[in-house]
């Protein structure tokens, strides 16, 4: 049994809980944790995004070291997590302005040498040109008699004593009306 609704229901983790618990409902916030800050997505010089967290109190305060900002580790509306959480908004402004500033990568390469939680959020062109997505061969092509070649997904779940295989193209229109 793989259904995909079951995980990612619970990619939403306790929601669903708090909610049967206390009727609430987590206020939309788009990237943004209503637990933790800083902890979003930002978008960079080139167009593309990062994933940051910093949100356990030394890499916020690594965090902003690193951003040139160490006057914020004092300051009482970002100096714990209760209170950077009540002022995301403004965090999150200076955070995203540093962030714009470079692209995608220049971003990556900045926090990782600092040590701050980082990660590339991809497209599709990302995704299918990444070393790890080509070892695993999650696109392959299947020949097709239009094309030559027809590029899909590739079988879900793998599995080693049966592995699935796509065994013949969808048919063409009308191709088995008389079967």
């Amino acid at each position: 049994d793989l259904p995909l609704l079951d995980p990612v229901f619970a990619v939403l983790g306790p929601q669903a809980a708090n909610y049967r618990l206390t009727g609430q409902l987590k206020p939309r916030t788009g990237s943004r944790s209503t637990n933790s800050c800083p902890r979003n997505v930002y978008l960079c010089k080139d167009g593309k995004y990062v994933g940051l967290s910093a949100s356990i109190q030394k890499r916020a305060e690594r965090l902003f070291r690193s951003i040139g900002r160490a006057d914020l580790i004092d300051n009482p509306r970002y100096k714990v997590n209760a209170e950077r959480v009540k002022h995301a908004e403004e965090l999150d402004a200076i955070i995203g302005a540093f962030v714009a500033q470079r692209t995608q990568a220049e971003n990556v390469t900045f926090f990782e040498k600092a040590e701050v939680t980082i990660g590339p959020i991809y497209d599709v062109s990302q995704i299918v040109a990444d070393p790890h997505v080509i070892e695993r061969e999650l696109v392959a092509d299947y020949p097709d008699a239009d094309m030559g070649q027809f590029p899909m997904h590739h079988v879900v779940p793998r599995l080693d004593a049966t592995p699935g295989t796509i065994r013949t193209p969808a048919p063409r229109r009308g191709e088995h009306n008389r079967e």
